[in-house]
């Protein structure tokens, strides 16, 4: 008798068993609540030892399904032992234990654990511009440290930071260091990137700043077996990034390092923003896309070679395994090398595989060795977009005509169908011709390249938005040719390197395409970049919208049938992106005027937020690297639920008061710019760049001086008390802008750098009682005079500078009836003043010394 195979009975055929999913998500959910809930360690050990026990009387029972929720129960527990004792247990002896918050001397005694970093840091792009441009970074994994006059025996690692290139160090190298040690510096403000956390993750809990290469004095070099393949990987590496550097032109050598060794640092600011802005970010990014192409490639020409499939296999692992260790083995190289090398492992055999456990034990592998990146944003990216690929494959609707019916021929072995069938089967619904077989394969290929391109960039939008504020159309379209480019480009930069290592020549003869597909490539980038309407920086998403938007799209893997128009999932979906949308334009209750000095070290910005959502931003720079206090600026925003700055106030013209605004305009909507005509001088450079890029940002630029108002609403206003329109004092400082804030009886005076002639023609002016005093000029006791203190008669004094010098000097002038704070103790320093007049101060951080507590 015959059988026919309907949808429903092939689908279930076809679908195997996973195993392994239930198993690391069990693995995960332990992680998770024992990084959120579990203040102790032994509950994962009791959890574990009590659901054994249960899972041995089920087993006794003969109760399956009873045994295998005991057996998951075990795993959960596994799962949170496993993730506490990397995060929460340290060694008795671990560096980080003698390390405190305020740096001070110390002598370590180590072995270089990575490969050095060598750095060459723009003017632009300095952290510390009275410091080298030249430094270098090095993670030592202690053995010794002196205290005084006694050496303790230590453990950990620490992050070295040392002025100059100590090109001469490899990695393995023993050496004894002098410096400041001290534990890494945390955030200071909302939404800033924790270092101290990315620090820990790796395992480093304290770090080390070093003036010059003579405080590292090289002890000796290892030359065991694991030491000397250390320095021969590195050696490979190094090899391979001045090739790229000598075949490649200056514009795409930085490029070609980033996409095919993970290096990033070479690329000039504006390629990476472009990347970003472009939704292309991820081909830079050495992950299962760079992995993937390796392995196919190999396996293409090993099959070209006709080599037998053991030696294909032995041939993935090699040089997938080699190109893992010269990219220095990062985490999405990992979780990419593991997933190639559990599918390659059936190949010799010709054994089945079931891409769901591959997917799921390569997850389990990668948590355990550190279960910290469940929190890891770049694999949740990775391991999304992987399994969005797997649920797309196994949609009928998806799949090519070969594909379904080989399924069918597969399923038919079950029926009375005889192969004689399938196969006339198989030529009536194949193409006829030639040509058509070519358009079918043609289209199919585009389908299924918009298809994932589509849903992955779906469902890893929602992750995005709320890590990196950043929503990309763009790059729906910009992938359907940047794939192929980005594989071909691939392809040909993994044959210069490996041809590289015989001969320099023939490299050079691939290198001439090469250079040809990276200018495509970077073509394609920036076209897509500078299209107005691909992307959009977002405030950070509602943590109800986001979960909602996960059970939607959760349930597109768990309920496929029907259409996917018709899907309740997609609906669903759509109406909760609607929801999110219009939620912010619901009514919202009062809200109070804030005002938030922001941390930016030796730098000034002041955030202005009125109760009606209205944003007012008072300088934006920082001594050094710019792009630092854009990003400060930026965070503060986005997560406080502002996508735009409706005015920006710039004092004067010192580049620590304005270096980060060129970024902010090019990334945020700005409605106008404020300065003084003082402002206006174009033999500085600092001037030039915001005033160009206001112009290209079509950003309008107003005067503004002694007498004028700027309108906020809600009942605030904003008066200029200083400087005049016609008057130029010297130096600049002297013309700082000088803006009174004034809201239900409250005042707040922000002064800029006030000093000298200009300090002395405002305490000329009737005296302003404020409640709030910005200290001018980051606390300089030449701008912060016993005058100012009574002409002001401030309650608080706030300080914005990167050091905590001349506090006790201040309190003294200013008397104790003012509370002085500084940001660089406290991170940012936030006043909220309600309708009524009631006043309150909150700070990011609590002081590390015995100051006052704050009071309002």
């Amino acid at each position: 008798m015959t059988i026919s195979l309907s949808d429903d009975t092939l689908s279930s055929v076809v679908r195997r068993r996973a195993p392994g999913v239930p198993v690391v998500l069990a693995f995960v959910l332990g992680i998770v609540v024992d990084a959120n809930v579990a203040a102790v360690g032994w509950w994962g050990w009791a959890l574990s030892a009590t659901a054994l026990l249960f899972a041995g009387l089920m087993w006794w029972l003969h109760c399956s399904r009873l045994l295998t929720c005991c057996l998951l129960f075990v795993v959960v527990g596994v799962g949170a032992v496993r993730h506490h004792d990397v995060w929460f247990v340290g060694e008795p002896n671990d560096i980080g234990l003698f390390a405190q918050e305020q740096p001070r001397p110390a002598r370590v005694v180590g072995t270089i654990a990575e490969r050095p970093q060598l750095i060459r840091e723009k003017d632009e792009e300095s952290s510390r511009p009275w410091a080298s441009r030249e430094r270098s970074v090095l993670v030592i994994e202690c053995r010794k440290l002196r205290d005084g006059d006694q050496w303790f025996d230590v453990t950990g690692g620490v992050r070295v930071d040392v002025s100059g290139l100590a090109s001469k160090l490899r990695i393995g190298d023993e050496v004894e260091l002098l410096g400041r040690l001290s534990l890494p510096d945390g955030p200071r403000n909302v939404g800033e990137f924790n270092f101290a956390e990315f620090l820990r993750k790796q395992g480093i809990h304290a770090v080390l700043r070093c003036r010059s290469l003579d405080a590292v004095q090289f002890l000796k070099r290892p030359d065991d077996l694991v030491s000397q393949t250390q320095r021969q990987r590195v050696a490979a590496r190094e090899h391979c990034e001045q090739l790229l550097r000598d075949k490649l032109s200056s514009d795409t050598a930085p490029v070609a390092m980033a996409l095919l060794l993970g290096s990033r640092s070479r690329m000039t600011s504006q390629q990476r923003e472009a990347f970003v802005e472009s939704g292309t970010m991820h081909v830079l990014a050495i992950s299962g896309l760079n992995v993937a192409i390796l392995a196919m490639f190999v396996g293409f020409v090993c099959r070209l070679l006709n080599l037998p499939r053991g030696l294909t296999a032995i041939s993935i692992f090699a040089l997938v395994g080699g190109y893992a260790a010269i990219t220095d083995a990062g985490p999405p190289v990992v979780r990419s090398a593991l997933l190639v090398f559990l599918a390659t492992l059936a190949w010799p055999w010709d054994r089945p595989t079931n891409a769901n456990n591959l997917l799921a034990f390569t997850a389990l592998g990668v948590l355990w060795w550190n279960p910290t990146d469940t929190f890891n944003t770049g694999a949740q990216l990775s391991f999304l977009a992987v399994a969005v690929i797997l649920w797309l494959s196994t949609r009928r609707g998806w799949q090519s005509v070969e594909t379904q019916l080989k399924a069918e021929q597969d399923a038919a072995k079950l029926t009375a169908k005889t192969e004689a069938e399938v196969a006339r089967e198989l030529a009536e619904r194949l193409p006829k011709t030639a040509i058509r077989k070519a358009l079918l394969g043609g289209w199919s290929k585009l389908r299924d390249g918009t298809a994932v391109s589509f849903f992955v960039w779906l469902f890893s939008s929602v992750l995005i938005a709320r890590q990196f504020h950043l929503v990309s159309p763009v790059g729906l379209l910009a992938n359907l040719p940047l794939i192929p480019v980005a594989t071909v480009t691939l392809c040909l930069g993994y044959s210069m390197l490996l041809v590289g290592f015989v001969s320099s020549t023939v490299a050079g003869w691939i290198a001439v395409p090469f250079e040809w597909s990276l200018r495509l490539m970077l073509w394609i980038v920036d076209v897509a970049a500078e299209f107005s309407c691909g992307h959009r920086y977002v405030p950070t998403p509602p943590m109800w919208w986001l979960v909602g938007a996960f059970v939607c799209l959760a349930t597109l893997f768990w309920w496929m049938r029907g259409p996917l128009r018709r899907h309740l999932g997609w609906r669903a979906f759509w109406l909760w992106t609607a929801i999110g949308l219009v939620a912010p334009l619901w009514p919202r209750e009062p809200q109070p005027l804030r005002v938030s000095v922001l941390s930016v070290g030796h730098g000034l910005s002041v955030l202005i937020e009125s109760p009606s959502g209205r944003t007012l931003l008072y300088d934006g720079g920082m001594m050094g690297n710019g792009r630092r206090a854009n990003d400060v600026v930026q965070q503060t925003l986005w997560h406080r639920g502002h996508s735009q700055l409706d005015g920006l106030v710039l004092s004067h013209a010192d580049t620590d008061h304005v270096n980060g605004v060129a970024g902010l305009l090019r990334t945020l909507p700005v409605g106008r710019i404020f300065v003084s005509p003082q402002f206006v001088d174009w033999n500085q450079s600092e001037v030039r760049q915001v005033l160009d890029t206001a112009q290209h940002c079509r950003v309008p630029v107003r005067l503004t001086w002694q007498g004028d108002s700027f309108p906020l609403g809600d009942g605030i206003r904003c008066r200029v008390l200083h400087p005049t329109a016609n008057e130029k004092l010297s130096p600049d400082n002297a013309n700082s802008i000088v803006l009174l804030i004034e809201y239900a009886g409250r005042r707040f005076l922000l002064t800029g750098d006030l000093e000298r002639d200009g300090l002395l023609r405002l305490l000329k002016s009737p005296p302003q009682q404020c409640d709030v005093l910005l200290s001018p000029h980051h606390g300089s006791l030449g701008a912060n005079t016993t005058d100012l203190a009574r002409w002001a008669r401030p309650n608080w004094l706030i300080v914005s500078a990167d050091r905590r010098a001349n506090l006790a000097t201040l309190r003294s002038r200013f008397g104790p009836d003012t509370t002085v704070l500084s940001t660089a103790d406290r991170g940012a320093i936030t006043f909220e003043i309600q309708a009524d007049g009631r006043l309150t101060c909150e700070t990011f951080r609590v002081s590390i010394a015995n100051d006052e507590p704050v009071r309002e």
